[in-house]
This record gives structure tokens, C-alpha cells and sequence, in this order.
């Protein structure tokens, strides 16, 4: 999940964290000049794959 998040430009740093019933949470340090909050709620969201549904909680622009 974090190296497919990493693997995105614009990306800086990410941190998931996976926590009950197949359910995580991800905080991503990103460039906005690269890319989008959207764009990294919808990646997040599918990255996970079939078993693991992963939400955006905290993003931060490096600036």
C-alpha cells in the first residue's frame, strides 16, 4: 500500500496504517504543485486491492 502511494509523483511521505476488519487509515506529505488531495483520496481508496479499503486521515502540502 505505501510503496504503491510512493510511487506517485508528488508524493513525499506516506504512513498507513492497516486497523480492524480489513480497514486502514493513510497520512501522505505531498507536493501540490504535483498533485491533487482528490487524486490521492481515489488512489488511497483503491490501493488497498480487494481485501483492505484504506481512507485518507491526514494530508499535508510540502511546501
Amino acid at each position: 500500500m505505501e510503496d504503491i502511494l510512493k510511487d506517485l509523483r508528488g508524493v513525499v511521505d506516506v504512513r498507513a496504517k492497516l486497523l480492524e476488519n480489513n480497514l486502514g487509515e493513510v497520512e501522505i506529505l505531498y507536493s501540490p504543485e504535483e498533485t491533487t488531495l482528490k487524486d490521492l483520496k481515489i488512489t488511497a481508496s483503491t490501493a488497498g486491492g480487494e481485501r483492505h479499503s484504506f481512507t485518507v486521515i491526514a494530508a499535508r502540502e510540502d511546501r
